[in-house]
C-alpha cells in the first residue's frame, strides 16, 4: 500500500514542477526557521 501511494505521489510531483518547487522551498524555509530559533534559544 505504501509503495503504491509513493509511486502515485512521485508521478504527481513529476507532472507538477512548480508545486514541487514550492513545497521544497517551504520545507527549506521551515528548516531554516527552526535552525534560527534553535540558535537564538541556545544563545540566550
Amino acid at each position: 500500500m505504501l509503495i503504491f501511494s509513493g509511486a502515485h505521489l512521485a508521478a504527481a510531483f513529476r507532472r507538477r514542477k512548480r508545486l514541487t518547487a514550492g513545497l521544497s522551498a517551504a520545507a527549506g524555509a521551515a528548516f531554516l526557521g527552526f535552525a534560527v530559533k534553535l540558535s537564538l534559544s541556545s544563545a540566550a
